[in-house]
């Protein structure tokens, strides 16, 4: 009875002992809870925190843009507009995600742009004072409503350049809606006479324009066939020659092959086909020595290389000096 009483207590002891260890893990446990639940309370406050603070500065950023665009003119806005399409189509053909439809939404964004203003309004040229306004403007190609954007400036320069005036051209876009062009303007160096016609020759022997010959009446005047190629050379030569080519009136090329000098009292020169330079040296040189184009001379003959002839006014009998320009 006594064992049997004994082992009862054992048993109500080890039963207390485990409730006792039972209710301590639950209350370990109750406090992780807890202290979780204070944890996921921390954050979510942080994070409505952040999203009241991202959502301000939104709001923000929006108001500022809105009262931006309202300080901003109308025309401004349609600009940016049109510049934020360009750079979406531009992005999307670097993606290659345009493909096929590349020149349909290009062709839609440039009419797009047209219409919202965007286009070429004013053109301020500089260095022309002889190429027709007209002919500007056609090689330019800004008639009508025209993209400023995807205006071609280097295909508008070739078409410019290849205008008889222009030597040179550059065109620069300037922001918003002009073009400045600035030109170089080819420079005569002759006026070419042939069949009764008269057109002014650039230093490549090359026509410029049959107009505007009389802004020029400095220039050499060449004769016949031929004497436009032949001409640089030959305004060259007398660019060497001070004494001689400020009497020279017009040059008369003779069988494309050589010229005939007609100075400023008549005197007729008649220079060889071959080293015309030296005869030219040669006749600077006997006009330092004896004046002779101020003697009664008509004609001098230097086609020869060893001798000149000379035919005077009063005797058309030709006389013969030797020595010349030597061989």
């Amino acid at each position: 009875m006594q064992s049997l009483n004994s082992r009862n207590q054992k048993k109500r002891k080890q039963t207390s002992g485990s409730k006792r260890r039972i209710s301590a893990s639950s209350a370990k446990k109750t406090g992780a809870r807890r202290k979780r639940k204070k944890k996921n309370v921390g954050l979510g406050a942080t994070l409505a925190n952040a999203l009241a603070a991202f959502s301000r500065f939104c709001l923000q950023s929006v108001g500022r843009g809105l009262a931006l665009i309202r300080e901003l003119s109308l025309r401004h806005v349609r600009i940016t507009v049109g510049l934020l399409c360009v750079l979406v189509v531009a992005g999307l053909f670097v993606s290659g995600s345009l493909g096929l439809m590349t020149r349909q939404a290009t062709a839609r964004v440039d009419n797009f742009l047209v219409n919202q203003g965007v286009t070429v309004d004013e053109v301020r040229v500089s260095g022309r004072k002889f190429t027709s306004k007209a002919a500007l403007s056609q090689a330019l190609g800004v008639k009508g409503a025209v993209s400023f954007l995807r205006f071609d400036l280097g295909k508008a320069r070739q078409r410019v350049e290849a205008l008889h005036w222009v030597d040179e051209a550059s065109i620069m876009r300037f922001w918003p809606d002009t073009l400045i062009v600035s030109l170089t303007e080819k420079q005569p160096i002759a006026v070419w006479q042939i069949d009764q016609k008269l057109f002014l020759v650039d230093r490549d022997g090359e026509v410029i324009s049959d107009d505007h010959h009389v802004s020029f009446p400095h220039l050499l005047h060449v004769v016949g066939k031929g004497a436009s190629r032949a001409a640089p050379e030959l305004v060259e030569l007398l660019s060497l020659h001070k004494r001689i080519a400020p009497r020279v009136r017009a040059a008369i090329r003779v069988g494309e092959r050589r010229w005939t000098l007609r100075l400023d009292n008549g005197i007729d020169v008649l220079l060889p086909d071959e080293r015309p330079g030296v005869a030219l040296s040669l006749l600077a040189e006997l006009q330092d020595k004896f004046r002779l184009l101020s003697r009664d001379v008509e004609i001098i003959d230097l086609r020869q290389p060893d001798r000149l002839y000379l035919r005077s006014r009063s005797n058309p009998q030709r006389s013969e000096v030797k020595g010349g320009m030597g061989a």
